[in-house]
């Protein structure tokens, strides 16, 4: 009877290790290896064991077999494309945003991505995260021809209602941040949406785009909004006090260049730059021309621990 049991036993685990054998094995390898019915198979030739567990236990830890225990995750690709950019890397990463990117006749985005011979684009973006241009998907540019740093451009909203609203002069609801109440001096708070925070935990910097045409900008919410960005980290702010371009008027034969903007230091108590902790500067720029960004661009590495060479 205990003989019985045994061959019973045995005849069922290579019954079952065979079938294991064809589901996981192609079958060009189960015809190589039962090509002869004097010459054991792969599996025929391991020890017999008294149940399947150990026979799955190794298919598990075989290459051969490994993917096939894997589970199939859902393809979230733009899921994933996003999360993959936001890993630190060695590139400085600066987050940029604010109403002179949006308002101005120039688009200082636009400009820097067609301005080769003063900041070269190193790597071109493909995509945009959130919706179309709401949070971009980053632009790695080169400066000096040493150093590469990458922006996300973060917009208020899409472009379709940026081009609207600039040209119904209307107000554009804001999707970077909601306002969640007022502080004790009553300035309001503003809290970052989650696809910004995720943002500001991998940048080494903040640019801050202003609107420095006169009679411009909302100096308690862009402060409170700088301020939600920043929140409680020592990473530096450079501010872009930008104007679209600059005018030449005529003083009799001669034509001169004059400029009409917010004063940089009219700038920085508008936007509450002396109460933050963390290190900034202001600089003028004219968007048109980019006059001005590449010593911005300089200071914002520097304070990022770049070291940064003049040419």
């Amino acid at each position: 009877m205990t003989g019985k049991t045994t061959q019973h036993s045995e005849s069922v685990v290579i019954r079952n290790l065979r079938r294991l054998k064809e589901f996981y094995w192609p079958s060009s390898v189960s015809e190589v290896v039962n090509c002869g019915e004097e010459e054991p198979g792969f599996l025929d030739s391991l020890p017999k064991m008294e149940c399947l567990l150990p026979s799955c236990r190794y298919l598990k830890g075989c290459p051969s077999c490994r993917e096939r225990w894997l589970p199939l995750w859902p393809p979230y690709r733009v899921l994933v494309s996003f999360l993959q950019s936001l890993v630190p890397s060695a590139e400085p990463r600066y987050a940029m945003f604010g109403p002179g990117m949006e308002q101005m006749d120039v688009s200082i985005v636009t400009r820097l991505m067609h301005a080769s011979d003063i900041l070269p684009v190193s790597v071109n973006p493909n995509s945009h995260i959130n919706g179309p241009s709401v949070i971009g998907s980053g632009i790695s540019f080169m400066f000096n021809d040493q150093h590469k740093f990458n922006i996300f451009t973060l917009y208020s909203t899409n472009r379709a209602e940026r081009d609207r609203a600039k040209v119904q002069n209307q107000y554009m609801s804001d999707k970077l941040f909601t306002l969640v109440g007022s502080d004790e001096s009553g300035h309001p708070v503003y809290r970052p949406s989650p696809q910004v925070q995720q943002v500001c935990k991998v940048v080494d910097g903040v640019i801050y785009v202003a609107n420095a045409q006169p009679g411009r900008g909302d100096g308690e919410s862009e402060a409170a909004q700088i301020r939600a960005v920043l929140s409680s980290t020592s990473k530096p702010l450079l501010v872009l006090s930008c104007i679209s371009r600059e005018k030449c008027e005529a003083v009799g034969t001669t034509r001169l260049q004059t400029t009409r903007r917010t004063p940089c230091v009219d700038m920085a108590n508008r936007l509450g730059l002396p109460q933050l902790p963390n290190p900034w500067m202001v600089q003028d720029t004219v968007a048109e021309s980019l006059s001005g960004l590449l010593d911005g661009i300089s200071w914002l590495l520097r304070s990022s621990g770049v070291k940064v060479y003049d040419r």
